[in-house]
């Protein structure tokens, strides 16, 4: 399958009608019978008139091959990629990655009506392809580790925002981190920064694994930050590359 369409909520909801599925994510349902008629019935008006769909010898409607291919995938993942970025400007940019047997799609969220989805040829092709989307270049840098609480993260954000570095700082060493790291770590907070989050999900049967990857850019600087202790709710941040991340990516999917 080799395939990219863009489809509006009511048509999704229609070709998920057509493969039994309520939605997909990042398309809200529809709140009630009376609504899911009514986007069923524009979704399929739109679709015949752009040759999406059309009806079979019986009057029922049949959807493009590659189309729904690339819905069902969708509806019905066996692993999924949730992404989450937010640059510097704030617009918070949603999409997913999704694959069903040897199908995978990166589905992207233009807007809340209007829907991006992309074939792709593996897993792989996946992991670089949303590398690209939150524009991560993977440059190398200055090796860095260090581990925080939740809690110091926020406390710090917080002063930041109020532009009380030292205060930051101050948090930070008290807390276990190099001078080294915490002057990294607050410059990068103070400066325009993105923030890409990344939650690989595995379902196994009623089972569902999840395992969620946060990278910070700032400038030529980027951090990623993974939880290691959910007791004492710790996480660790270090300097990464385009091949490690795509890599831990990967085996989260595996």
């Amino acid at each position: 399958m080799s395939a990219v369409v863009e489809l509006n909520r009511a048509e999704l909801v229609t070709i998920c009608a057509v493969v039994s599925a309520a939605t997909i994510m990042g398309v809200e349902p529809a709140a009630n019978p009376s609504e899911h008629a009514q986007l069923v019935q524009h979704g399929e008006a739109s679709l015949r008139q752009r040759k999406l769909a059309q009806s079979d010898h019986d009057g029922m409607l049949m959807i493009a091959r590659d189309t729904l291919a690339l819905v069902a995938t969708c509806a019905y993942p066996q692993r999924s990629l949730i992404l989450h970025h937010l640059p510097s400007n704030g617009a918070l940019l949603q999409a997913f990655g999704h694959k069903h047997a040897d199908s995978v799609v990166f589905h992207e969220v233009l807007n809340p009506d209007a829907q991006r989805l992309q074939a792709l040829g593996s897993l792989a092709d996946l992991t670089s392809h949303v590398l690209d989307w939150c524009g991560y270049a993977g440059d190398a840098q200055t090796p860095l580790r260090f581990h925080i609480q939740s809690a110091v993260l926020a406390a710090v954000r917080s002063l930041i925002e109020r532009s009380e570095e030292q205060a930051a700082l101050q948090a930070l060493a008290d807390s276990g981190v190099s001078a080294q790291a915490a002057s990294v770590f607050i410059d990068m907070l103070s400066q325009n920064h993105t923030t890409s989050i990344f939650n690989a999900v595995v379902y196994q049967g009623q089972q569902v694994l999840s395992r969620e990857y946060t990278l910070l850019q700032a400038g030529d600087q980027a951090l990623l930050m993974t939880q290691t202790n959910i007791e004492q709710d710790l996480y660790q941040l270090e300097t990464t590359s385009r091949e490690r991340l795509a890599s831990l990516l990967l085996q989260s999917l595996a």
